[in-house]
């Protein structure tokens, strides 16, 4: 019956696209490395794929250019990165904020 005068509308949402944004990229690789905090090898070859959904994403043009540019300096330092050096960007807040650049200093 159609009389309840308190019942929503059925909204179609099978055609809404979804974009991921900066948020939502970040907090997949964050979720991705801490993953795998205690194998950083097998953590380098998890972000290795997830680089690749995100070249994809750039190509379909789903992805802006300052988006793909800090998603791949993260992934030059997880990359290069020794087992200590993981840990350290792993608990390091400001590397997984938006905005984030990494450091002139040479270690």
């Amino acid at each position: 019956m159609g009389w309840w005068p308190f019942t929503r509308k059925r909204v179609d949402l099978s055609n809404d696209p979804q974009i991921k944004g900066t948020r939502t990229w970040l907090l997949d690789l964050q979720a991705l490395c801490e993953t795998h905090y205690d194998d950083r090898i097998s953590g380098v070859r998890a972000v290795e794929a997830l680089q690749e959904e995100w070249h994809q994403a750039h190509k379909m043009l789903e992805l802006p250019d300052l988006l793909f540019e800090g998603l791949e300096k993260r992934t030059q330092e997880l990359l290069i990165c020794d087992d200590e050096k993981w840990i350290l960007l792993l608990n390091d807040e400001a590397f997984w904020q938006p905005g984030w650049r990494p450091s002139n200093k040479h270690d």
